[in-house]
């Protein structure tokens, strides 16, 4: 931080200077951090509540339960009874909500967040009518859940600033569909394990548990404490000639 100041800058100033840097840092990382709150909230409603509307097009949301996971596994899955239920899916949109919908997450959603939690004045009576999802979502997610969240002593420059960068990073990631694409490639691989081999799966979940009770007791040749990496390279090194002894 030296180098973009002049040399014949006094200390005093520069310590007024840094003092304000780290101030702004800090304020901007948490604003970021309660918007990521709300962000991952409104995401994880879905997982437990559904939207219904009616014949006159009025829309609500209310509490549902989706699919029981456990009805895409064997009946002898040895965890199908802990396995948790699957969100609900969409019902039939109408040409009302349906743009609510796929403007969500967007940077304008973003900007309707950061109004109605954040903001001085608050979100206009006008959107929420405009936008009855997110109306919906902000009354599940209270504001009380974030312990104060308007910043009024934050500089409304700091909060614009990070909510730009925020968004635009928030865009980024989800520009096209190899986060989705990932994991439903994971999901697919496991259910075809447990389905298509499964007395082998099994005995490759019993083997990795074992070694890893193992290297937790001590028991691996190093006598000392393993990284993350080092632990996963043994595994798969152990795999290997499991693999290539059968």
């Amino acid at each position: 931080m030296n180098t973009i100041l002049r040399a014949d800058i006094t200390g005093n100033v520069k310590n007024i200077f840094f003092n304000k840097i780290n101030k702004a840092s800090e304020e901007s990382s948490d604003y970021t951090l309660k918007l990521s709150i709300v962000l991952f909230a409104t995401m994880l409603s879905f997982k437990s509540h559904s939207f219904i509307i009616n014949d006159s097009d009025n829309i609500k949301i209310q509490p549902s339960a989706g699919a029981q996971l456990s009805s895409f596994f064997p009946s002898d899955f040895q965890n199908a009874d802990a396995v948790k239920k699957a969100s609900t899916p969409l019902t039939s949109l109408t040409s009302k909500v349906k743009k609510d919908f796929q403007t969500l997450f967007s940077q304008e959603h973003l900007q309707h967040i950061h109004y109605y939690y954040f903001g001085a004045k608050g979100i206009t009576k006008g959107s929420l009518e405009k936008n009855p999802v997110r109306s919906l979502l902000f009354q599940l997610i209270q504001k009380e859940t974030l312990h104060g969240s308007k910043s009024d002593s934050m500089p409304a420059s700091i909060m614009s600033t990070a909510l730009s960068q925020y968004g635009t990073n928030f865009a980024n990631m989800w520009a096209d569909k190899k986060i989705f694409l990932s994991l439903l490639n994971s999901v697919l691989e496991v259910l075809l394990r447990i389905h298509l081999a499964p007395n082998r799966y099994k005995a490759y979940l019993d083997f990795v548990e074992s070694k890893q009770k193992e290297i937790l007791a001590g028991k691996d040749k190093t006598k000392k404490a393993l990284s993350r990496d080092q632990k996963r390279n043994i595994l798969r090194h152990q795999e290997y000639k499991k693999k290539t002894m059968s």
